[in-house]
């Protein structure tokens, strides 16, 4: 189904790694990301290569582990991430050996890093992933060090590395300060260098706040005021073919049993793409 390449992870934050593989093939998904959580056998249900063998038989793909966090200098933060105590090498490693083909890196702690220590931040990750065999998709947010579209671009521009990527967020897009300069920025860009779209709608108005909305409040694509047809369109126009699928972080969804949130997010991704 178009639109439902992946079942972004933060979509079902309840969710084990195995129910998410059975909830992923029952709404028609291909694949799912994993979390740092799920590969140490932290998050829950039964150990994860044998979730491996269930994905395979149910033809679901894990494609992509979300997020690395700990790739650049930053200071202490105030508060922590769960994934913020893995070690990006270890998780690169974990991949490999369970044959996850991607992994996202996101810089959600503030930095003194410019522009250049981020850009080489992010090509020596780069470099560690291709050691594994692994693509990078870089994840930018409204937010330093990597702010907004043009951030996100320029670290992966500069960087120059084959296996490197953009990894765009729909919510991250729109929020950001321009989502007309985005959209004429995006038309520049080498298709092949947008490797992954992170779908989800958003309101006029924020319900408390941009920050908090982020993580509480989204809305299933195509709900919104977004304007995600210029968005998809902007994408065809290059030629880009990312991995694609819904991540609705949503407080008013999680309320539904987690079934019935898979086909909404599945359904929305769907009427998205329908006819283009």
């Amino acid at each position: 189904m178009a639109g439902c390449d992946i079942l972004w992870h933060a979509s079902l934050p309840a969710c084990t790694l195995a129910e998410r593989v059975a909830l992923a093939a029952a709404a028609g998904f291909g694949g799912i990301s994993v979390s740092a959580q799920d590969l140490s056998g932290t998050g829950g249900g039964p150990p994860p290569g044998e979730v491996m063998r269930m994905a395979a038989d149910s033809g679901v793909g894990l494609h992509c582990l979300d997020s690395v966090i700990e790739w650049y200098p930053h200071a202490p933060p105030k508060r922590m991430a769960e994934a913020a105590d893995q070690d990006a090498d270890a998780l690169l490693a974990l991949c490999e050996r369970f044959a996850i083909p991607s992994v996202s890196a996101l810089a959600m702690f503030p930095s003194e890093c410019d522009q250049d220590g981020m850009t080489e931040a992010f090509a020596s990750l780069c470099d560690r992933a291709a050691g594994h065999g692994l693509v990078v998709h870089l994840e930018f947010t409204p937010f330093p060090p990597i702010a907004g579209p043009a951030g996100g671009w320029e670290t992966v521009r500069r960087a120059g590395r084959d296996n490197g990527g953009v990894l765009l967020d729909t919510w991250h897009f729109f929020r950001s300060d321009d989502p007309q300069a985005g959209l004429d920025l995006l038309a520049t860009i080498p298709g092949h260098r947008i490797t992954a779209v992170q779908l989800s709608d958003g309101a006029p108005e924020f319900v408390e706040s941009l920050l908090k909305d982020t993580f509480r409040h989204r809305l299933l694509p195509g709900a919104g005021s977004f304007a995600l047809d210029r968005l998809l369109d902007g994408l065809d126009r290059i030629g880009a073919r990312p991995l694609t699928g819904p991540e609705v972080l949503s407080e008013e969804l999680w309320v539904h049993p987690a079934a019935e949130v898979a086909a909404r997010l599945a359904a929305a991704a769907g009427r998205l793409y329908a006819g283009r």
